[in-house]
């Protein structure tokens, strides 16, 4: 990964970051203007029954923390997730699929043509995706409705490639979390590039042919 100055979509961000929404589903959703986020969201059913009754307790804990609190906890889960979903063997992988891990390449492509946002960089991996998502303040449509229009397209859209139509596809609430710095965005940009290497998928990122 090369310096800041050679990448042109990472945002200086010096100024206080200013809220324009927090919300909580079963995840918080913590929306700041001007900011990069970093968003992943998995298949329906790729976690082990352990781990949504750790993931339940975690967002029981939820219950009147302050925004930060949240965020914290948030990344807790967001790291438990993630060390399942690396090694889950066997369990859902759709994502592995050609033909489906093009339909959500093809969806961030309408994202960036339709919605305003910039996606400049993704991983589809074999049962979750993570992307970073940039340019909120000029985009045409809010982050999470254009997560629900990317999702609603693919789950219909590949539902009917694997004959399954009607049947749950992706897990409901995605993950968000908005970039404090440039250099945390430049190492989001690192972390969605290797996770393909992490996964024990390929030796080096751009052997993956659905990262960007």
């Amino acid at each position: 990964m090369g310096k800041l100055e050679s990448l042109p979509y990472v945002m200086v961000m010096t100024e206080k970051p200013q809220t324009t929404a927090f919300y909580r589903r079963k995840l918080p959703h913590w929306r700041v203007a001007g900011r990069p986020y970093f968003v992943t969201f998995r298949l329906h059913g790729s976690l082990p029954e352990a781990l949504r009754a750790e993931l339940k307790r975690h967002r029981e804990a939820l219950n009147g923390a302050d925004d930060e609190a949240s965020q914290n906890l948030h990344r807790l889960m967001f790291r438990r997730i993630e060390e399942v979903l690396d090694t889950a063997k066997p369990g859902v992988d759709y994502l592995r699929q050609p033909r489906i891990a093009e339909l959500v390449a093809r969806a961030f492509d309408w994202a960036e043509r339709e919605c305003g946002w910039r996606v400049p960089t993704y991983s589809i991996l074999p049962n979750h995706v993570h992307a970073l998502f940039a340019g909120g303040d000029t985009a045409d449509r809010s982050l999470s409705k254009t997560l629900g229009s990317i999702k609603g397209f693919t789950a219909h859209e590949a539902n009917d490639v694997l004959g399954r139509r009607g049947r749950q596809f992706w897990q409901h609430e995605s993950f968000d979390h908005w970039c404090r710095t440039a250099e945390k965005e430049e190492a989001v940009v690192d972390y969605i590039r290797n996770n393909p290497v992490k996964a024990g998928l390929v030796a080096d990122w751009r052997d993956w042919p659905w990262t960007k």
